[in-house]
């Protein structure tokens, strides 16, 4: 009688193991669905972000590169209007002094040579007003030659981040699918041999799941420090060059 009761008790403790196996790799099957389902949904808000983020840095540099554009048309046509009004401005100053040096070389008054003097003088200022203008031409050009190069940077920057994030979402789906695995060799375990390596295979994938769903948040933290330090501003680049 002895006998038989213990071998009961070891077939009920048998039967409350396996229920209790059922029961956590239940509890786990489900908490790493949940898990494998928070960080695809993450995955994809973080790239569907990143693509925003992206279109609208790639628009803002495409309005900024056109109106630097416009600028520096605007910009070359003024100096190359100063330019010229200075050259014949210099050129009727020369003539008029030519005149008036063959004047001054009968008479010779004082007030006469003041004049000239004055007039040297302005056509002198004219010159360097020109050359302002010019070099602000070439500023203004500068500038946005650097707009396009800033452009292409954001453009690659995006590519980059999004291609990144893709591959991070293909890890992520085969990590899911090792958790899957896992858990289906939990639940069809028919010894405590069995169930204890499926088990351990199953804590692994969790633990990998949960590593890159942790890399993927770093990269995309790092990607939003990078797109707040690198932000595009031409506009203030551009009034810069132009005031000065």
């Amino acid at each position: 009688m002895t006998s038989l009761h213990e071998l009961r008790a070891i077939e009920q403790q048998r039967i409350a193991d396996e229920r209790a196996a059922r029961e956590r790799a239940h509890q786990a099957e489900e908490a790493a669905r949940v898990a494998a389902e928070q960080a695809r949904l993450a995955a994809i808000e973080a790239r569907e972000r990143a693509e925003r983020e992206a279109q609208l840095r790639i628009e803002e540099a495409r309005v900024a590169a056109e109106r630097e554009a416009r600028m520096r048309v605007e910009a070359h046509e003024a100096a190359e209007r100063a330019r010229l009004a200075a050259q014949l401005e210099q050129e009727r100053l020369v003539h008029e002094v030519a005149l008036r040096r063959a004047d001054i070389a009968k008479r010779r008054p004082k007030w006469m040579v003041a004049v000239t003097t004055i007039a040297v003088a302005g056509g002198l200022g004219f010159g360097g007003l020109a050359i302002d203008r010019m070099h602000q031409a070439d500023e203004a050009q500068h500038a946005t030659a650097q707009a396009d190069a800033e452009k292409a940077a954001a453009k690659k920057e995006a590519a980059d981040a999004v291609a990144k994030l893709e591959a991070m979402q293909k890890t992520l789906d085969e990590l899911d699918g090792k958790v899957r695995e896992a858990q289906q060799a939990v639940a069809t375990a028919t010894n405590a041999l069995e169930l204890k390596q499926a088990q351990k295979r199953l804590d692994e994938a969790n633990r990998k799941a949960a590593e890159a769903r942790e890399r993927a948040a770093e990269l995309q933290r790092i990607k939003d420090k990078h797109d707040r330090d690198q932000k595009i501003d031409v506009t203030r680049c551009a009034g810069q060059v132009l005031c000065k």
